[in-house]
């Protein structure tokens, strides 16, 4: 990982390759490495959340853009908020720079700052809060794909600032055919398209090896394949859920006894030492216990996760079956590396986004169980053409922003906050819930917003914390999902999961808004109480009585409303109060 930097525009692991084949102690680095931690010191002692555009313009842009090697523009550019400028290498205009109030959000003053980027033919915008420095593509104005370095966590580490300087020193763009910057961006789209694809094809040796090894046990044997496939997917839904949380340090990694026998990567590790390595099952197993159960033993804390995909009631056969070892490590490795030059390389889950599980969902569905009959016995996958059926595609995530933000942009500008929690966000056909994660994202944002337009937050005061609870609220109030497909349900509360999760609360309750059903076709009460003739029915007769009377049904959707009520405003906080939620709904089904 490289410290400070953040954001989907660049790639951690296509990055790393290039700083570790070149020379690490080049002279001018180390200078101007120098010089800045000296300047941060007295940028951090003298400024803070008071401090305004012109201060930040004179005290931290100036020193900064001049220390990588950039000449601004004369004549400043003065917009709403912020002050603008044009950087030069050399006498080229290289990059356009908005220089932000002290912790302003740059998303805030985004669209200011891609028109000064267009206004003078450059590709690059970079936004400045004192704080950070967040670099985005004003070409590309249908994503808001963008990269961060934290200023003090870039400067304090040599590596991180070593790749800030080759990336946005003047020279990078002055020296070069091709920016190194827009280089980096290429490699790191074309670093996570193979990831992705490495992924999809590690997910069906995963569910290959799993369906074997369930298949072998006592129980496996008599099981349906279907039945065997699910128990399967439900333990590479968890294993892809705990990589993803690990890499958003989402889970107590800190913790040297959680970090060296409950997480994934300490198997991995463990696998790649020693081949032969047993007890991995045994392992995940507790793993997955854990993870349901939480516990809080001396200063370690482990917060549970609520919900079927770690309950063992949803997978029966992951939580008693006796699997191979063998078998359950070809599983891990295949989920967890992939394969680069004659050897198997870690994949970083901190370089894929949630909505990567898309391609997961695509290429599941091109296969199903079958039993065969031996010798051994065995479950193995064959191609079941369900996916094109059911025109399931992996969406980008620049495409499913592109469309949440010109669908949504209008009801929410300017909207109060409690205006914009009353919005209700349907996917009738969700899939793997790309765009309802995106409508996440993008409502949370907007609340935020509106929550300071209206003076009930101040943006210097909110944390990453406050962040992932605005998401939670979100998906909780706004967000609807139906699919025919229950393992796109499934997918799809993992995805929402995965974008709505705190390291100290447990998960969203979704599954009241999350459901499996056709949205294509649907009956009213009427069409639900009305006795069809029968087929001996003769002319003249006196129709069929209705199956319930008005009063029944009345008493009926009142109880239910009234229940349904109570889930949707009812808090979600604590591990008590989802296992409420869940009985709740629980009681609807049985009645």
């Amino acid at each position: 990982m490289i410290a400070g930097l953040s954001g989907s525009l660049l790639s951690h692991d296509a990055l790393l390759p290039s700083l570790d084949s070149r020379a690490s102690s080049d002279a001018r680095i180390v200078s101007a490495r120098s010089r800045l931690v000296a300047w941060h010191a007295a940028v951090n002692r003298d400024l803070g959340p008071v401090s305004g555009p012109r201060t930040i313009f004179d005290r931290v842009a100036m020193p900064l853009v001049s220390e990588l090697g950039f000449s601004l523009a004369p004549s400043p550019l003065h917009t709403d908020g912020a002050l603008g400028a044009v950087l030069q290498a050399g006498a080229a205009p290289a990059a356009a720079l908005l220089v932000l109030a002290w912790g302003r959000e740059p998303g805030a003053a985004w669209r200011e700052g891609v028109r000064l980027g267009i206004g003078h033919g450059v590709r690059w915008c970079f936004w400045l809060n004192g704080r950070a420095l967040r670099i985005l593509d004003a070409r590309r104005t249908y994503s808001r794909r963008f990269a961060e370095f934290d200023l003090a966590a870039t400067i304090d580490s040599p590596s991180s600032f070593e790749i800030l300087w080759r990336l946005l020193h003047a020279d990078a763009f002055s020296e070069c055919p091709v920016p190194a910057l827009d280089q980096a961006v290429t490699a790191s789209d074309s670093h996570r398209t193979a990831v992705r694809a490495s992924l999809q094809r590690g997910v069906r040796e995963a569910l290959d090896c799993l369906l074997d090894a369930f298949a072998r046990t006592r129980r496996g044997r008599k099981a349906p394949p279907q039945a065997l496939f699910d128990d399967a997917l439900m333990v590479i839904y968890r294993i892809l859920f705990l990589l993803f949380a690990e890499a958003r340090s989402l889970v107590p990694a800190w913790h040297p006894t959680y970090r060296a026998s409950y997480t994934v990567e300490s198997l991995r590790r463990q696998i790649e030492r020693d081949p032969g390595a047993g007890g991995v099952w045994e392992s995940l197993q507790a793993i997955a216990r854990l993870a349901h159960g939480g516990c809080h033993a001396g200063s370690l804390e482990v917060t549970p996760f609520n919900g079927r995909l770690f309950s063992p009631l949803h997978a029966p056969l992951a939580d008693t079956a006796v699997l191979d070892d063998g078998r359950v490590r070809a599983a891990l490795l295949a989920l967890t590396t992939r394969p680069e030059g004659g050897a198997r390389r870690r994949i970083s889950y901190a370089d894929l986004g949630v909505e990567q599980l898309g391609g997961v969902y695509e290429r599941v569905l091109d296969f199903e169980p079958e039993r065969h009959a031996g010798p051994p016995p065995s479950v193995r996958l064959v191609a079941g053409g369900r996916r094109k059926a059911a025109g399931a595609f992996y969406t980008p995530r620049s495409l499913t922003e592109y469309l949440v933000r010109r669908t949504l942009a209008p009801l929410v500008q300017e909207a109060r906050a409690d205006d914009i929690l009353a919005l209700r966000v349907l996917d009738p056909s969700m899939g793997s819930g790309a765009f309802l994660v995106a409508a996440c994202r993008y409502l949370a944002a907007a609340y935020e917003a509106a929550l300071i337009r209206d003076g009930a937050a101040a943006s210097d005061d909110l944390s990453d914390a406050d962040r992932a609870t605005f998401r939670r609220t979100v998906a909780q109030r706004c967000l609807f999902g139906v699919d025919i497909n229950p393992m796109a349900v499934q997918l799809g509360r993992l995805s929402l999961w995965l974008a709505t999760l705190s390291a100290d609360r447990p998960l969203t309750f979704l599954d009241h808004h999350l459901r499996a059903g056709n949205s294509l076709s649907g009956a009213s009460l009427r069409d639900v109480g009305r006795q069809f003739p029968s087929p001996g029915r003769t002319r003249g007769r006196l129709p069929p009585l209705p199956l319930f009377g008005d009063d029944d049904a009345d008493a009926a959707i009142g109880a239910a409303a009234a229940t349904r009520i109570a889930i949707a405003v009812g808090p979600g906080d604590t591990i008590g109060q989802v296992r409420e939620k869940e009985r709740l709904l629980a009681s609807l089904a049985e009645g």
